[in-house]
């Protein structure tokens, strides 16, 4: 499982706009994974997000930190994970 994490922000006990989205993916080897951005931009908002992959027995990797822009690339896409 691959999964992107949004902590947002928290006032007193209440979370806002906490997100965690599972990503779909494909393994291609060993040591090589693609990850498949979600189609609507509304499924990951532009923001700081923490990257995890948890394997089969639900063991998270070390976290990445992934920025979501809300950029235009040069074939029109918007949005990008730096």
């Amino acid at each position: 499982m691959v999964t992107l994490y949004h902590s947002g922000s928290s006032t007193h006990s209440n979370g806002a706009n906490i997100r965690l989205i599972k990503l779909a993916f494909r393994g291609k080897g060993r040591d090589d994974l693609k990850v498949i951005a979600p189609r609507l931009p509304v499924q990951a908002l532009p923001g700081d997000y923490t990257l995890f992959v948890v394997d089969d027995r639900g063991v998270p990797s070390v976290a990445k930190h992934v920025r979501i822009t809300d950029d235009e690339d040069k074939r029109g896409r918007r949005g990008r994970a730096q």
